[in-house]
């Protein structure tokens, strides 16, 4: 049995390789720092955030473990097992519950998961990417969907258990339970349902649903009883305290669930697609019966990732990477319409579907790629201006934001939070911002000499021009001045700044962004998004 998940799983690795590129291109970022500064196992921090913000203490230790390696690499190589180890588990769930060996199909399934989070996941930057938030809304569903795998196996079968693996379900049960605020109800009610049929129709599983059932009531107990749950609600304000219920399904249904439909309905789409081609075959009719808690299957992860989001009606926020819990759950369904799919439709017509499906994915990670790739180099940048000012003995810096590239969602953005911890990380007391318009990873390359008299207030003396996007054009312009003072930004303002369009080498250009004047490690930047435009960059004149 082993040798055939080895045979099997070896063909999933160049997915985890995906996700691995991507997470060595993405820098410590929001409370990574605090994370990384509080150390591990940081049983007092732990403890203070227990009693002042939240009982997650489940993703509260995956973090300060994996934050804890001084390796990039390690740090980057383990955090990626969390989304390969999900997109594994979800594409398990028809196997186990069939008590089948997986197969080739598998693989398959493996990579429409991986594809459809990729083109819709609600937050894929913040929960995969981000250290803190992948601990918070990938490591904890991955606890759940495995208990959920174990569970599925032992639904319908006789199988006999040990002590060991009593011990090992209770304790997964508890980690999982102490997951996050709404799947930590999902998953006890999940083990709720699953010892109710038990009794009437599975007997001799009724001490695996038991067990289950009190590690997840102790873990859930563990993080909704947390006093930071109660302090941090408190501090909402009046205006959540004393909301009706009536106001707060109100808020739910036209504040928050808007933006948890756009997510949701490309992937329940995908599923009804899939069910269409497979359904009306023979082969599918007539395997119906003995296939029936396959296809049963997916309205109850539909209806899991409708309880997830009816929970947060208790909640004042919705953030988007919170909505990652329901959308696990639609891939669970997702992996049952997969499994349907590859057994019974028409290869004719699963091909084309799934071939389109895998090139919008691959053009989603390309772009990603692409950004994250940009956004490393312009890490480096910000690095050397905080090292220099401390190497200066300075205690303040100023840096730029971070700028990312055209992406296939706004979600693929990691969490752009301005942590407090970051100036004592590199040896600073302070840390201010600027926010460029433009990618300024351009300026560690060469780029092309230039001298452009700007009317007069300064002189252009190197430009850089790079395309955002791949499959359109959509060019930027980047010009480095000579000098910079208080007169180049007021006189920049009256003559560039706040041009809709410009003239460059006597062709007009219509901007499509305002642009500013910037400066990076002591130099002054501006640049000219001129859209569909291409230009070169040895540029002789601009003129308003």
């Amino acid at each position: 049995m082993c040798n055939n998940y080895y045979k099997v799983l070896k063909w999933t690795i160049p997915g985890y390789l995906l996700i691995l590129a991507i997470a060595l291109l993405t820098p410590l970022h929001s409370d990574d720092f605090g994370t990384r500064i509080g150390g591990f196992p940081n049983f007092l921090g732990h403890y203070h955030r227990y009693l002042t913000w939240s009982g997650r203490l489940t993703a509260d230790y995956i973090a300060s473990y994996i934050m804890w390696m001084d390796s990039h690499f390690m740090r980057s190589a383990f955090n990626a097992i969390g989304t390969y180890g999900l997109i594994i588990a979800l594409a398990k769930l028809p196997f186990s519950l069939k008590s089948k060996k997986i197969n080739l199909n598998y693989v398959v399934m493996f990579y429409v998961i991986m594809s459809i989070a990729w083109t819709c996941s609600p937050n894929l930057g913040q929960t995969s990417f981000w250290i803190v938030g992948s601990t918070n809304y990938v490591w904890t569903n991955l606890f759940i969907i495995i208990l959920i795998n174990i569970l599925l196996g032992n639904l319908i079968s006789n199988n006999k258990h040990s002590i060991s693996f009593y011990i090992t379900v209770f304790l997964l049960s508890v980690v999982a339970g102490c997951s996050n605020e709404n799947m930590s109800l999902v998953i006890f009610g999940v083990c709720s349902l699953y010892l109710l049929f038990v009794l009437f129709f599975n007997k001799p599983q009724i001490k695996l649903g038991a067990i289950s059932l009190i590690g997840t009531l102790i873990g859930a107990a563990v993080l909704l009883l947390a006093p930071g749950n109660f302090r941090r609600m408190s501090m909402e304000g009046e205006w959540w305290q004393n909301a009706t219920w009536g106001y707060k399904l109100w808020l739910w249904a036209f504040k928050k669930m808007p933006f948890v439909l756009q997510v949701d309905w490309p992937v329940v789409m995908f599923i009804a697609i899939l069910l269409c081609i497979a359904l009306p075959t023979r082969k599918a009719r007539d395997g119906f019966n003995s296939n029936r808690h396959i296809y049963f299957a997916i309205p109850f992860f539909i209806f899991l990732a409708f309880i997830a989001n009816l929970i947060m009606i208790g909640s004042p926020a919705y953030p988007a990477r919170a909505t990652n819990g329901q959308f696990i759950m639609l891939l669970g369904g997702l992996s049952f319409a997969t499994f349907i799919a590859l057994e019974n439709a028409n290869k004719k017509l699963l091909i084309p579907i799934l071939s389109i499906l895998f090139l919008t994915s691959t053009y989603a990670y390309s772009l990603m790629a692409r950004s994250y790739y940009f956004v490393a180099k312009q890490e480096v940048i910000r690095q050397y201006i905080m090292n220099k000012e401390r190497s200066s003995f300075k205690t303040s810096a100023t840096i730029p934001e971070y700028k990312f590239r055209h992406l296939f969602n706004e979600g693929d953005k990691f969490d752009m939070f301005k942590p407090k911890q970051l100036p004592y990380f590199f040896g600073l007391k302070d840390v201010s911002y600027i926010n460029p318009n433009f990618d300024y990873s351009v300026i560690t390359t060469e780029g092309t000499k230039i001298n452009i008299d700007l009317n007069g207030y300064a002189k252009g003396i190197e430009s850089w021009v790079y395309n955002d996007q791949i499959l359109r054009n959509d060019y930027v312009i980047v010009i480095m001045l000579d000098h910079y003072n208080k007169d180049v930004w007021s006189k920049h303002d009256a003559f560039i700044g706040k041009s809709k369009s410009v003239m460059i080498d006597g062709k007009r250009y219509t901007l499509k962004s305002e642009p500013g004047l910037y400066a990076i490690n002591g130099k002054a930047y501006f640049a000219l998004n001129i859209g569909s435009n291409k230009i070169k960059s040895d540029i002789k004149k601009i003129d308003n």
